[in-house]
């Protein structure tokens, strides 16, 4: 055969029918080599120092540097493959003595048809512990983003809330068939620092399901799809909104199907906010990442969403499951009456994460499995609800003020002045355990005011300079309207 004829080939027009037709045919292959732990489909990740990386016509690299998720980079022209992501990196030295336990460069079919493999190293590790403080939920108009807590078996668990659907006869809170549980269990919420009850899981619910039963027309005899994905039902629909806490209002659904999926998805900008994590950022890394095998059949997740480039992880942890990601392109909401904000669309449903590292690279990065939520929605016969309680404004307020002010005193890294802010953060802003208190953040005319809202409570009413302060509209039950107060400052 002539190899130059080999190396001269164009891959750039294969499908992802053609990459899964590759990966299970080559199946038994490579879940029996020992470093292999996972595969996926997407597109081929080239070096920084490649220069392929800069340059589409540059040579070709057979370096043995390992190749990682850290120090390579998605091209328009980075090739379709199978990613092959293996816990050790060997040069090709290591493998003349027993060349078939190395990852082959293409895969052959029997039609002809050649796919080529990515190796990429990476290795499975615990999340390293994380002191970021979960995030405060203080509004009683409860949506996506918020926690979902249960008692099993006598332990507490939390995850995430997802986003409202309907049935067209009842309205339910979408998140994981592991967090929804059986029929009945009764789910709870937090608000302003208080557990309350939201509903009870309706016992609908989506597990494993075979990937050719979901995905008509793809090839996958051995390979078993996690949705995981179960329905809340709501106790009383008026404490909710469609709007999704630290995202805002959902756009038009992603309509991802065997017939509008595409590699064009690797590397998209994603978000998200989770319950334990918080705001979460990242892209697309993987299609149909194979997380584990067992018994000879294969166990995929629709997406694995990594960091951006030059981040240091997603931002997930634990407790963020049943989180709904976005595509983090705004698009405006029509509203002839109501100049609304962007809003964006959501296609996936978090169901679990998984930290990976790269040699010499520290603590593993974060990265989140999760499921495709136009999938989810056919399955389970409902609709995403988008227009229920919405267009409330995404202001700061007070709550945001005390909280920054009081947080800052934490973070100064110098002992001596760390101590000195410390000792006065009840005078910068209010604590976590003041924010919690109703009626704490009332401040009648003459108390005192913590510094970090003087500008607003003080000065906005004494100094006419200030008098179009930017927190006007601030919560009455919060706070009260601005323009009552007249109190004093600190020096």
């Amino acid at each position: 055969m002539d190899r130059a004829w080999i190396r001269e080939r164009n891959f750039s027009s294969l499908s992802i029918t053609d990459l899964l037709d590759a990966r299970e045919a080559y199946h038994v292959h490579l879940a029996h080599l020992d470093n292999v732990f996972a595969t996926a489909i997407g597109r081929y990740l080239i070096r920084r120092n490649d220069a392929e990386a800069t340059n589409p016509e540059g040579k070709r690299s057979h370096s043995d540097v390992p190749r990682t998720l850290k120090n390579t980079v998605v091209r328009k022209w980075s090739w379709p493959c199978v990613l092959v992501f293996v816990d050790q990196w060997a040069k090709r030295s290591a493998f003349a003595k027993a060349p078939d336990t190395m990852v082959p460069r293409y895969l052959y079919l029997p039609d002809g048809r050649v796919i080529p493999t990515c190796v990429v190293e990476a290795s499975r590790s615990e999340p390293p512990p994380s002191d970021v403080p979960p995030p405060i939920f203080p509004s009683d108009l409860m949506g996506g983003g918020y926690p979902a807590l249960q008692e099993v078996q006598g332990q507490r668990r939390m995850s995430s809330m997802g986003c409202l659907v309907t049935d067209g006869d009842q309205t339910y809170m979408l998140t994981n068939r592991h967090v929804a549980g059986e029929a009945g269990r009764k789910v709870h919420s937090v608000v302003a620092g208080r557990r309350q009850p939201v509903g009870e899981s309706a016992g609908r619910e989506l597990g494993k399901r075979p990937f050719a039963e979901v995905y008509k027309g793809w090839p996958g005899s051995r390979v078993m799809l996690n949705i995981d994905a179960g329905l809340v039902r709501l106790d009383d629909v008026s404490h909710w909104t469609a709007q999704v806490y630290g995202v805002g209002q959902l756009g038009p659904i992603k309509d991802l199907h065997v017939d509008s999926f595409s590699l064009d998805l690797i590397d998209c900008p994603v978000r998200a906010f989770g319950a334990a994590g918080g705001p979460l950022e990242g892209q697309i890394q993987a299609l149909f990442f194979r997380y584990k095998s067992v018994g000879g059949v294969d166990y995929v997740s629709d997406f694995l969403i990594g960091p951006r480039q030059g981040r240091p992880g997603v931002g997930t942890r634990p407790g963020d499951s049943g989180t709904v990601w976005f595509d983090d392109i705004a698009v405006k909401v029509e509203d002839g009456a109501v100049d609304r904000a962007p809003a964006f669309r959501p296609f996936a449903l978090q169901w679990g994460g998984q930290t990976l590292s790269s040699p010499g690279g520290g603590d593993g990065a974060d990265y989140a499995l999760a499921s495709c939520l136009s999938t989810i929605c056919r399955e389970l016969d409902v609709d995403i609800i988008s227009d229920w309680n919405v267009g409330h404004p995404e202001t700061w307020g007070p709550v945001g003020h005390f909280k920054v002010g009081a947080l800052a005193c934490e973070l100064v890294s110098d002992s001596w002045l760390k101590k000195l802010f410390m000792l006065n953060q009840r005078n910068i802003g209010h604590t976590d355990s003041d924010l919690v208190v109703p009626g704490k953040l009332k401040h009648p005319s003459g108390s005192f005011v913590p510094l970090a809202d003087v500008a607003d409570f003080v000065w906005r009413n004494i100094r006419q300079i200030d008098d179009n302060n930017h927190f006007a509209d601030i919560d009455h039950e919060a706070g009260g309207n601005a323009g009552e107060f007249s109190g004093r400052c600190w020096n």
